[in-house]
């Protein structure tokens, strides 16, 4: 099982990153796994354009983002 995990980095402060991890839970393979971390990193997307000015919910204007499906920490089946 597989865990979907995004970090956004901001791309002038090297050190400056947020690690969001799927509240969803696990996905049983990696496809299905890498199609939540696009819509994560869209939906991440989206909601910095929304809260602007009111919640940093990335580091800044110019990010990237970073992204693996962990299967240390899923469950071995």
């Amino acid at each position: 099982m597989f865990l979907a995990v995004v970090m956004a980095c901001s791309l002038f402060a090297e050190d400056d990153c947020t690690i969001f991890k799927d509240t969803r839970g696990f996905h049983m393979t990696t496809e299905s796994c890498m199609e939540r971390v696009h819509e994560m990193i869209e939906d991440l997307k989206e909601a910095n354009q929304l809260f602007m000015g009111e919640i940093d919910l990335l580091p800044d204007r110019q990010n990237r983002f970073l992204f693996k499906c962990d299967d240390e920490t899923g469950i071995k089946v």
